[in-house]
């Protein structure tokens, strides 16, 4: 599991979900602030009596005792259970881990979930359409995207989130990439279509496990 460095924090009710704020950490030292539209809820609660609703940013040494509080203590007969339970080892000792897996639901409606950022960038993407052994004017023929698009995201001038995970996707899921070649490989040359459904285990099978934590 990699290391988390930024968790959201929302509250969840049988009806609602609302983003209450952020925690985060630099360094050795912890971060907190509430959501702005929290703030202004009329029923908004704190998530504890060092984290009143009015301040700012909030710094610690330590993780805060209303976080910290979340994470069930070793002494719990079930702690093995909740380890168990959320694939985590008991001998974990990050309290992000901690607190968004086992400590992620509580008594209360906070809930506790890691941020994750994206790391497949324009070297990523490159290796992936050199890996297919396909040119670019093929790959965009079998991704119906344009050259411009492709151009800009494998120079690293653009950044677009939403296409970067769109193919980290077919990257690192192989029953992604054989749907797509099912549906859009009339455009490539029927050799290359067929060397690709062959190989989809070759092109980067990454656990659906590794690419949540």
């Amino acid at each position: 599991m990699s290391k988390i460095k930024e968790i959201n924090i929302h509250s969840q009710t049988q009806t609602k979900r609302v983003f209450v704020g952020k925690l985060w950490r630099e360094g050795k030292k912890y971060f907190f602030e509430y959501g702005k539209s929290y703030k202004k809820l009329r029923n908004a609660l704190p998530l504890g009596p060092e984290l009143p609703l009015w301040k700012g940013i909030v710094s610690s040494n330590t993780l805060f005792p209303s976080f910290s509080d979340r994470i069930p203590s070793k002494n719990n007969p079930a702690y093995k259970d909740y380890c168990h339970e959320w694939d985590v080892s008991e001998n974990e000792k990050d309290v992000f881990i901690l607190l968004t897996t086992i400590g992620r639901r509580g008594p209360s409606t906070f809930m506790f979930e890691p941020v994750f950022k994206n790391e497949y960038e324009a070297p990523q993407l490159k290796n992936f359409r050199t890996r297919l052994g396909l040119t670019q004017s093929e790959f965009e023929a079998l991704f119906n995207i344009s050259h411009m698009t492709l151009s800009r995201l494998e120079t690293g001038k653009s950044k677009n989130d939403f296409y970067l995970r769109y193919f980290e996707l077919f990257d690192k899921v192989p029953q992604a990439l054989t749907w797509m070649l099912k549906k859009r490989g009339q455009f490539l040359h029927d050799e290359k279509r067929t060397r690709l459904l062959k190989m989809p285990h070759q092109t980067g099978k990454v656990p659906l496990n590794n690419l949540l934590f």
